[in-house]
């Protein structure tokens, strides 16, 4: 879903000046231990925001990471209408044997 959103998501970025610092992917599966990881980055832990592009386990994790940073500001950009995570709070989180 990156791929194919990025090239047309950076220029706006680019355009409002908007650095991005990493492209960081979220690895499939939305749980505590990978947003706990994502949080531990230089790059999330410096950023001023994060956005998560994609569906809603990448969206879920972006809301783990942003609950490891004191809930650090975060943008959803959705590539697909079948969920509500673009837009809820909540997060389905699973664990590592699921």
């Amino acid at each position: 879903a990156l791929s194919k959103a990025l090239p047309h998501i950076r220029p706006v970025l680019d355009k409002a000046g908007i650095k991005v610092l990493d492209i960081i992917h979220f690895g499939g599966e939305c749980t505590f231990s990978r947003g706990k990881e994502i949080a531990q980055m230089a790059s999330v832990k410096d950023a001023d925001f994060m956005f998560a592009v994609g569906g809603g386990k990448a969206m879920d994790t972006v809301k783990v990471v942003a609950l490891e940073l004191d809930d650090k500001p975060f943008f959803t950009i959705p590539t697909i209408a079948s969920t509500c995570a673009a837009t809820s709070e909540v997060a389905a989180v699973y664990t590592a044997e699921h």
